[in-house]
C-alpha cells in the first residue's frame, strides 16, 4: 500500500479530478509530485487561494471548458501531418481561451497578482485565429472562400450537380410513366444518384446496378445517360479533396512555426485547470492557506480530516475538529483513549493535511495553523480500514518499524498507529518505548497511538514527549472525538463491558487480576479527564460571559457618547440663542447711545457702555470656540490602525492600504496614486469589505468586450416529438428574425415523414414565413425543409 493510499490522499485526488475542466487538467493533477521548496509551495498556495477568492466572488471565468490539444500538437509536430478542420477549431478555441483568460486576469492583477504572474506568459496571436476562421466555418467545414481554386471547383460541382439533378428528374418522370419505378424519388448509393426500379425491370434499363433493397423488390440503378456526368462530378470531388488537403497543409505549416508558443499555452492552461480544481475543492472543504515555517513543527487549529468532512457533509453529520501543537518543546506525542474514539482519525488528519499541503492543496483548518515541509512522511497504520490483512501481522509491523528507524531524520514526520500492539503487552511496550526513544533522540516529529500504560508513563516523564488523549463520555459510554493535549487517556474497557451487561463477578475478577496499582492509575486518569472536561466547560461559560460583558460595555460607551453629543448640541443651541439675544440687545443699546448722543449726554458714559458691550461679545466668542474645540477633539484617530491595514476614506467610497504612519498622519495608497491625510479621516475595514469595494470599482471601470457570435442558420430537430419540435422552430424563427436572417434550414430527417408534415402545417400557419420547400439533393433532400422568412 502506498503512502497516498494509507493517508487516503488518493481519494482526495480522485474527487478533485472531477472538478477539472479538461482531461489535460486531470492528467496534470495526477502527474504532479510533492513540492520540495517552501518558496515554491508558498507561491502555489497563493495562486490557489487567489483563484478560490475569484470563484467565491461570483465572477465568471472566461473558460467554460478547455479543449484537449495534447494529441493535436503531437500530430502537428510531425512535418508531413496536417489537422482536420474540426481539430483546427479546437486549436482556435484554445488560442481564444488563452487570450480571454490573460486579459481577464490582467484587468484584476491588483487583486490576483500571483495568478497574473502565471497567465501573463500566455501567448496571444490573433493572426492564427483569423487564419483558422478564414479557412474553417463554425461547423468544422472548409469554406469555399479558403482559396480561389476551391471556390471554382465547388462552383463547377454545383452546376454539374444541378445538371445531373435535372437529368435524373427527367428520367424519373419517363420511367414513372412506364410504371417501372418502385417509388418516384432520387436516391444516393455509393455516392452516385440512382433510381429505384422494380426488380423485374433490372435488365430493361441500361445503366449500372449499385444496390438492392433489403426486401429485394427494389434495384437501384444509375442510368447510362447520366454516367458521364456522374464521372465528371466524381472527378471534381477528387479535385476538391486534394485542394482541401493542400489548404490544410498550408494552415498546419503556419501553426508549426509557432508550435513552441502553442505548447507553452497548453502547459499554462493545464496548470490553471489543476489550480481551478484545487480551488473548487478548497471551497467545498472550507480550506485555507495556513502559516508556513522553516522550523520543523506543527500547529493545528480547528483542523478537519477533509474526506471525513465531505462524507459527513453528505450525511448531514457534524465533524469534530482537531487542535494540537507539536515540535517546539515536544517532538513526540503519545495519543491514548478508547477504541473507536478517534485516535486513528487524528493520526491520519495530521499526516493527510501535511501531505496535501506538499502537493499544493489548501487545507481545512484555521489560518493560524502552522505547517512545514518534511523530507519524508512515514506512516504505519494497522487498522483494517487502511491496510490489507496480510500486512496486519506483527512481523510485518516490525519490518515497517525497522524501515522507519533506518530512514527517519530530524526533518521527517513519523506516524504510527497502535505501535507494537500485536504481541505480548510487556514486550511490545518495551520495544515501543525503545523506538520512541530513538525517534526523539534524532528529533523526528513523531505521533503514535497506543493502549499501553508503559508508554503513557514514558511520555509523562520523558523530556521532549507529551501525552494526549481522545475524550470519552463515561456516563454515556460514548466517544466525544475531542482531543485533549497533556493528559493520557483511559481505554474504558471495564466500563464498556459493564454497560454491555457482563456479570458483576466477571468485572470484579477483572479488576482484581488487573492489579491494584493499575486500577488506581486508570481511576486517576478517568477522574482527571472528568475534572478537565468540567474545567473546560466552566472556561467556555466564562468566555461567553466575558463576551457578553464586552458587548454590554461597548453598548454603554456608545450610549454615553451619544448622551455627551446631545449635551453639547443643547449647549451649542443655548449659546446660539444667547448670541441672538445679545444681538438684539446690542441693537437696543446702539439705539440708546444714539439717543444719548443726540441729547448731548456725557461722552464718558457712552464709552463705558461700549466697553461692557465688547466684553460680553468676547465672552460669548470664547465660549463658542471652546465648544468647537471640544467637538473636534472627540473625532480621535483610530489607535489600532497599522501599516498594511485596509482603510476607507471617510465620506467617500475610496478604499486603500496604509503605507506609512507618522504621528497622527498617514500615507495611503489608493490604486495607482498616494495621498497623505490625517488618521482621523480613515476608517479601518476588513479584507472582505476591501475586496468587495475593489470588485465594485473594477466592475465600474473595466472595459467590457463582447465577442461576435456566429448566428446558426440550421436547426436539427431529429429525434424530437411534434409539439417539442414546433416550440423549437418557433423560438428559432424568432431569433433568426432578430438577427436579420432571411433563409434557414430545418433538419427533420426522412423517417416516416410525420415530423416533416407537422412542421409544414406549422409553417403554413405562420404569417412571418414567406415560403418553404424541401431541400435539394445537395441540401439534404426530403430530410430538410428550406424556409424563407
Amino acid at each position: 500500500m502506498t503512502l497516498s493510499e494509507k493517508l487516503e490522499f488518493d481519494k482526495i485526488l480522485r474527487y478533485t479530478e472531477k472538478l477539472c475542466l479538461s482531461e489535460m487538467g486531470r492528467a496534470r493533477l495526477n502527474q504532479a509530485g510533492p513540492i520540495l521548496s517552501l518558496t515554491a509551495l508558498s507561491l502555489e498556495l497563493r495562486k490557489v487561494a487567489e483563484l478560490k477568492r475569484l470563484i467565491e466572488s461570483g465572477e465568471e471565468l472566461p473558460i467554460p471548458s478547455l479543449p484537449d490539444t495534447r494529441e493535436l500538437y503531437k500530430k502537428l509536430a510531425i512535418e508531413e501531418n496536417f489537422l482536420q478542420p474540426k481539430e483546427l477549431l479546437q486549436v482556435a478555441a484554445s488560442l481564444r481561451t488563452a487570450a480571454q483568460l490573460k486579459k481577464f486576469i490582467f484587468n484584476r492583477r491588483e487583486t490576483y497578482p500571483n495568478l497574473n504572474l502565471l497567465t501573463e506568459n500566455l501567448w496571444m496571436e490573433k493572426s492564427l485565429q483569423y487564419e483558422i476562421n478564414r479557412v474553417v466555418d463554425e461547423f468544422g467545414e472548409v469554406r469555399s472562400s479558403a482559396s480561389d481554386a476551391l471556390a471554382f471547383i465547388r462552383s463547377s460541382l454545383e452546376q454539374k450537380r444541378m445538371t445531373l439533378r435535372r437529368k435524373m428528374e427527367s428520367l424519373m418522370r419517363r420511367y414513372a410513366e412506364a410504371g417501372m419505378l418502385m417509388e418516384e424519388s432520387i436516391t444516393i448509393r455509393n455516392g452516385r444518384m440512382v433510381l429505384g426500379f422494380r426488380v423485374e425491370h433490372k435488365y430493361q434499363v441500361p445503366g449500372f446496378i449499385h444496390d438492392f433493397s433489403q426486401s429485394g423488390q427494389t434495384v437501384f440503378i444509375e442510368p447510362s445517360e447520366t454516367l458521364m456526368l456522374s464521372n465528371e462530378i466524381r472527378d471534381l470531388e477528387i479535385q476538391e479533396l486534394r485542394e482541401i488537403e493542400r489548404i490544410l497543409r498550408e494552415v498546419a505549416k503556419s501553426l508549426r512555426q509557432h508550435l513552441e508558443h502553442l505548447l507553452n499555452n497548453q502547459e499554462i492552461l493545464c496548470e490553471f485547470d489543476a489550480l481551478y480544481a484545487k480551488a473548487r475543492f478548497a471551497i467545498e472543504t472550507r480550506s485555507v492557506m495556513p502559516e508556513l515555517s522553516e522550523q520543523k513543527s506543527l500547529r493545528l487549529v480547528e483542523a478537519y480530516h477533509p474526506w471525513l468532512l465531505l462524507t459527513h457533509k453528505k450525511l448531514g453529520k457534524p465533524t469534530v475538529p482537531l487542535s494540537l501543537e507539536l515540535g517546539d518543546e515536544h517532538r513526540a506525542l503519545v495519543i491514548t483513549g478508547p477504541n473507536a474514539g478517534g485516535k486513528s482519525v487524528a493520526l491520519k488528519t495530521i499526516g493527510l493535511l501535511s501531505y496535501m499541503l506538499q502537493f499544493g492543496f489548501l487545507v481545512p483548518c484555521s489560518e493560524t495553523s502552522r505547517f512545514t515541509l518534511f523530507d519524508n512522511i512515514f506512516v504505519e497504520i494497522g487498522d483494517e480500514q487502511s491496510i490489507e490483512n496480510d500486512l496486519s501481522t506483527f512481523s510485518s509491523h516490525l519490518q515497517n518499524l525497522k524501515n522507519i528507524l533506518d530512514n527517519a531524520t530530524s526533518e521527517s514526520l513519523v506516524l504510527i498507529d497502535e505501535i507494537c500492539s500485536g504481541t505480548d503487552p510487556e514486550e511490545g511496550a518495551a520495544i515501543a518505548t525503545a523506538i520512541l526513544e530513538s525517534l526523539i533522540t534524532r528529533r523526528a516529529l513523531t505521533v503514535v497511538t497506543t493502549h499501553q500504560g508503559m508508554l503513557k508513563a514514558y511520555a509523562h516523564r520523558r523530556e521532549g514527549a507529551i501525552n494526549g488523549s481522545m475524550q470519552f463520555d463515561a456516563s454515556e459510554l460514548r466517544p466525544t472525538y475531542q482531543f485533549q493535549m497533556g493528559l493520557p487517556g483511559s481505554s474504558f474497557a471495564l466500563e464498556m463491558a459493564r454497560r454491555m451487561g457482563f456479570a458483576p463477578h466477571i468485572l470484579e475478577n477483572a479488576q482484581r487480576f488487573m492489579g491494584e496499582n493499575k486500577h488506581v492509575l486508570e481511576d486517576l486518569i478517568a477522574k482527571l479527564s472528568f475534572e478537565l472536561q468540567a474545567v473546560r466547560s466552566q472556561k467556555a461559560e466564562l468566555e461567553r460571559e466575558q463576551a457578553e460583558l464586552k458587548r454590554l460595555t461597548e453598548s454603554y460607551q456608545q450610549k454615553l457618547r451619544a448622551l455627551e453629543q446631545e449635551k453639547k448640541e443643547l449647549r451649542r443651541q443655548s449659546l446660539q440663542d444667547a448670541k441672538r439675544l445679545l444681538a438684539q440687545a446690542n441693537q437696543v443699546i446702539e439705539k440708546v447711545i444714539k439717543d444719548i448722543k443726540q441729547s448731548q449726554a456725557d461722552s464718558e458714559t457712552v464709552k463705558q457702555a461700549r466697553k461692557e458691550l465688547e466684553k460680553a461679545r468676547k465672552e460669548l466668542a470664547a465660549e463658542e470656540a471652546s465648544l468647537n474645540a471640544s467637538q473636534s477633539s472627540e473625532t480621535l484617530p483610530d489607535a489600532t490602525l497599522r501599516i498594511g491595514d485596509k482603510v476607507k476614506l471617510l465620506d467617500t467610497q475610496s478604499v486603500g492600504e496604509i503605507l506609512e504612519i507618522d504621528g497622527e498622519d498617514a500615507v495611503v495608497s489608493f490604486g495607482s496614486f498616494r495621498m497623505k491625510t490625517q488618521l482621523r479621516n480613515l476608517q479601518k475595514i476588513s479584507k472582505k469589505e476591501a475586496r468587495e469595494a475593489e470588485r465594485k470599482e473594477q466592475k465600474a471601470s473595466a472595459a467590457t468586450t463582447s465577442a461576435i457570435k456566429e448566428v446558426p442558420t440550421r436547426l436539427d430537430l431529429r429525434g424530437l416529438m411534434g409539439d417539442e419540435a414546433i416550440l423549437r422552430v418557433e423560438k428559432f424563427i424568432d431569433e433568426s428574425i432578430s438577427h436579420g436572417l432571411h433563409k434557414v434550414d430545418l433538419i427533420h430527417g426522412k423517417g416516416t415523414g410525420a415530423l416533416r408534415k407537422r412542421i409544414a402545417e406549422y409553417l403554413k400557419s405562420d404569417k412571418r414565413i414567406k415560403s418553404f420547400r424541401l431541400g435539394n439533393w445537395d441540401e439534404g433532400g426530403t430530410g430538410v425543409t428550406v424556409v424563407e422568412i
